[in-house]
């Protein structure tokens, strides 16, 4: 993971007042470094939302159905269910119906 540098200011609010930034050209500083694990852990959320809503899609289509939409064994779908760990092309194929 890159951290970003000299963003603490636009995305931090410590005290009502926007963040101080101690950013060199070298070492990013503990305000830049607590905004990027902000992001990032917004980012982790969006993804475990959409992963759910695709299990939950899933689910209402059958495992069956839905490992020959995908052309994969039925186990492999059951295993996505269990663990929560969908992968990328599945996300990707289904995130357009997550929401339905």
């Amino acid at each position: 993971m890159k951290l970003l540098k000299f963003i603490a200011p636009t995305k931090l609010v410590v005290n009502g007042q926007r963040s101080p930034c101690e950013c060199t050209d070298v070492i990013t500083c503990a305000y830049c470094v607590q905004a990027n694990l902000l992001g990032l852990e917004k980012k982790f959320k969006t993804d475990e939302a959409t992963t759910n809503n695709i299990v939950a899609y899933i689910r209402r289509n059958g495992i069956r159905q839905t490992a020959r939409d995908l052309n994969v064994h039925d186990g492999n779908v059951r295993y996505w269910l269990k663990t929560k760990n969908v992968p990328h092309f599945v996300i990707q194929k289904y995130a357009g119906c997550a929401n339905q």
